[in-house]
């Protein structure tokens, strides 16, 4: 061996020793943090009072049994039964304050009845307990829908929660005014598996991982053979549609979604709305957007 090589396996063996140590820090400072984080806030009552104190916004919160457990949801904006209702359901993960921003917001409550649900699993509804068929996913929804007085409804989604909806719709045309799905991932052929998808779903992950992330790698699993199940649902759909995209969604593919909201929703109840630099993230990060679209929405293609 050569000076040269060994000078260079002297500096490149403690290099890649030290950086895989680094590697394995980092790592666990990220399972530590993300179970602190999520067990001390991620949904947690204390949290959304606090939240919704600080600006002064009143809001409820409610429990409902659900088969073998209970479901939770919270209530903002208008109290009366013939106000308009604006119903949130999220994504995965996630949970019911994924749209406490929307909940809080003024020009909102001053005109709907605002209710966001925590999804079977998530949050205070049967927490980490995996519900994949999106059948029962919307039957849940309706559960709560059900008790609820109002004039007309809109259900509002995001990512997972999209075919939540849609299918909720489909079920119930006569209950069901409006859907707004955000960033939806409702192709069942274009799903797409990255690799930390691939990550999560390991047995070490899953028992190092906090539950909700446990319950979202389930549904993430089993999404494409899920969403197959109610591909047919969408022609039944009767509700008016808004499909708000971005073309710089990674986790949603654009045109595949678009093309499929196009291929299954009747043209009569569609509309689409796109932007270039919007992502999959958009209901926060482009929630001044998306709120517009919603107004717009139900005051000109909603009658």
């Amino acid at each position: 061996m050569s000076n040269f090589d060994a000078s260079f396996h002297r500096f490149i063996g403690p290099f890649i020793k030290w950086s895989l140590v680094g590697i394995t820090v980092l790592l666990l400072i990220f399972i530590i943090a993300i179970n602190v984080f999520s067990g001390l806030f991620v949904g947690k009552e204390y949290a959304l009072q606090a939240f919704f104190d600080k600006l002064r916004v009143p809001m409820t919160i409610h429990y409902q049994k659900w088969n073998d457990c209970q479901l939770r949801y919270i209530q903002t904006g208008l109290d009366s039964d013939s106000a308009d209702l604006l119903f949130f359901i999220h994504g995965a993960p996630g949970n019911l304050d994924n749209f406490k921003e929307y909940l809080a917001d003024q020009d909102l409550r001053k005109n709907f009845k605002m209710v966001s649900m925590d999804r079977p699993g998530y949050g205070g509804s049967c927490a980490g307990k995996a519900v994949i068929d999106l059948k029962i996913q919307s039957e849940a929804a309706f559960s709560i829908l059900s008790t609820l007085e109002f004039r007309r409804a809109f259900i509002v989604s995001h990512s997972y929660g999209c075919p939540v909806a849609g299918k909720l719709a489909a079920d119930h045309p006569d209950k069901i005014n409006g859907i707004v799905m955000c960033a939806p991932l409702n192709h069942p052929d274009s799903e797409p598996m990255e690799w930390y998808s691939q990550i999560a779903n390991w047995k070490l992950s899953r028992a190092l991982m906090p539950d909700f992330i446990d319950v979202a790698t389930d549904e993430k699993m089993t999404h494409a053979e899920e969403l197959s199940k109610i591909k047919k649902d969408w022609k039944k759909i009767q509700a008016h549609v808004l499909h708000i995209h971005g073309e710089d969604d990674g986790l949603a593919p654009f045109e595949d979604n678009i093309r499929f909201s196009k291929e299954n929703i009747s043209s009569d109840l569609l509309s689409i709305y796109s932007e270039a630099q919007m992502g999959h993230l958009n209901i926060w990060i482009n929630a001044g957007t998306v709120k517009k679209e919603i107004l717009k929405f139900i005051a000109s293609e909603v009658r």
